[in-house]
């Protein structure tokens, strides 16, 4: 019979040793304590940004047993399991746990129910008094580490999250997420201080898909995934951590061992993962596989903003909104560079503020897509062609082998272009195509850049084939600002910087108010319509 969810697909290989641990390190006659190989640096900060995360194969262990109760609550007893952690630093900032056989719960709002698999987030420092070391046996396969990504996205914007990426919650909180074998879950957030805890229900983590797949093919996607980055992959130099022929030697055996096709994809998003590369993109038959993820602060608040011009912001849901102030100062806010309507939407845009004397162009929300069709708005506003970005693509079999600096320029677009002072609010979320955007404005004298640095990932990426049905995008180009400096990493800064944490886009915009404010600087006198003859 086939199994009616995710976790108890995980139960059946549990059973049969799919994810038996191959080698599973020696354990000491008292087992592992976790608090020494998780030591605890981080607490609880009122405001603090989230964290990055990364779970590697040897954050999975073999544990005897895992015990959870809150009198009047539930009660909760699994035995020999699979534990999964997620870490930033030596800091533990989640684990799943799946056990070999169901799990027992007994709760006030469930009764008496069978467990496949649980969702936990603690403080770092609790680590130890989760997972006692009695209990922790070994090292794990690494094959649980799929699963526990996929639970990871389904589970993490339930609380104690920024961005989707963890922040530390207070030392007294225990979220603990148990999911049910028959498909559905019960959530405990729980203070351990005053011995109380908030429920709510929900479904089980969704199955994975089951397409099966043979341990030749899984392997010639692997090696397929690898040759393509080893031959085309244009920023290996930006890693100098990382040894690519020892990824290779490290993560083959993973892709061997598995069984789905959906498990071979997630040893080639393993394999990618210490790119660290937001353009490295991963899917099986359509569906996206989790790899490596670095949150990015929104560096804005939509309805402060709208506040700010005086009202609400047209959106003709093509893509662009648009404003004015009471005393003349035009706004255009570019969502997304994806619909090819937007160009027109920019156009109208500027026809429509084009007695305005200053304009804000907002990129602060914008994720990119095509840089085609930022020339196109771009060059609406710059006053000659000027070189915004240079590049560079792998030219040879060495991973250090790099082509000429290629310049990218934007040209001036008619009918008529914008004469006014310009300022380009720019921030983490502004990404890829949306960063060469920023470029592309900013290096015009007549703009000024305002905010925080750009997400800091372009690529220009390949889609590639592999089988199974499992596909990658392969990044092709190291991007450059004007002057040679990488952009990955550390984004386009801005020329005037705004700083600011969570607390202070809280039904605030600094960055809008303070552009409002440079604008405003400018003498009554010199305040001419943004469409002027020459």
């Amino acid at each position: 019979m086939r199994p009616r969810n995710a976790a108890a697909l995980l139960l059946v290989g549990l059973a049969s040793g799919i994810l038996a641990p191959a080698a599973p390190a020696a354990p000491a006659a008292d087992g592992t304590d976790l608090r020494r190989v998780y030591r605890a640096t981080l607490d609880f900060e009122e405001g603090a940004f989230s964290l990055d995360w990364t779970c590697e194969p040897e954050d999975v262990w073999e544990i005897s047993s895992f015990e959870s109760r809150l009198p009047g609550h539930f009660e909760l007893s699994l035995g020999p399991s699979t534990a999964t952690f997620g870490k930033h630093g030596t800091n533990a900032l989640w684990a799943v746990v799946v056990p070999r056989e169901p799990g027992r719960m007994k709760s006030t709002v469930g009764g008496e129910e069978k467990v496949s698999s649980l969702w936990l987030r603690f403080h770092p420092a609790a680590v130890g008094d989760l997972f006692p070391a009695r209990t922790v046996k070994g090292r794990g396969d690494p094959r649980a580490i799929h699963w526990a990504n996929r639970v990871y996205w389904a589970r993490i914007n339930d609380c104690w999250q920024a961005e989707a990426a963890p922040v530390i919650p207070w030392r007294r909180t225990l979220v603990v997420t148990a999911d049910t074998t028959s498909g559905g879950r019960h959530r405990f957030i729980i203070d351990t201080q005053s011995k109380t805890a908030e429920h709510d229900g929900g479904t089980a983590v969704p199955p994975p898909p089951a397409d099966p797949i043979q341990p030749a093919e899984a392997l010639q996607a692997f090696d397929g995934a690898w040759a393509e980055f080893d031959r085309t992959y244009a920023k290996f130099d930006l890693r100098p951590e990382v040894d690519w022929d020892a990824l290779k030697a490290r993560y083959r055996p993973v892709a061997a061992a598995s069984t789905t096709a959906w498990e071979a994809a997630g040893a080639v998003a393993l394999l990618l993962s210490p790119l660290r590369d937001l353009h490295v993109n991963v899917e099986v038959r359509g569906e996206w596989v989790p790899g490596y993820y670095r949150p990015r602060m929104l560096n804005a608040h939509w309805k402060a903003t709208q506040d700010l011009l005086g009202g609400a912001a047209a959106d003709d849901g093509k893509g662009v909104a648009r404003g004015r102030t009471k005393d003349g100062i035009g706004y255009l806010c570019v969502w997304s560079l994806s619909d090819p309507g937007v160009v027109e939407a920019f156009d109208a845009g500027l026809e429509a503020l084009a007695d305005a004397w200053a304009l804000v162009v907002d990129l602060r929300f914008n994720g990119g897509g095509g840089e085609d069709l930022a020339l196109a708005m771009a060059g609406r506003i710059v006053d000659e062609e000027r070189v915004y970005s240079v590049n560079r693509y792998r030219s040879g079999p060495k991973r250090g082998d790099l082509g000429p600096l290629l310049e990218r320029r934007c040209p001036p677009r008619g009918p008529w272009r914008w004469r006014g002072p310009v300022v380009v609010l720019q921030g983490p979320k502004t990404f890829s195509s949306a960063e060469s955007f920023a470029l592309m404005l900013s290096v015009c004298p007549e703009v000024t850049s305002m905010g925080d640095r750009t997400g800091g990932s372009s690529a220009n990426p390949v889609r590639v084939d592999l089988p199974g049905g499992i596909t990658v995008n392969v990044p092709r180009w190291n991007d450059m600002l004007p002057d040679g400096t990488p952009l990955e990493d550390r984004g386009a800064p801005p020329e005037v910087p705004v700083p600011g944490g969570l607390r202070d886009f809280d039904g605030k915009d600094p960055v809008m108010a303070a552009a409002l404010e440079r604008l405003r600087k400018i003498p009554k006198s010199k305040r001419l319509p943004g469409k002027r003859e020459k």
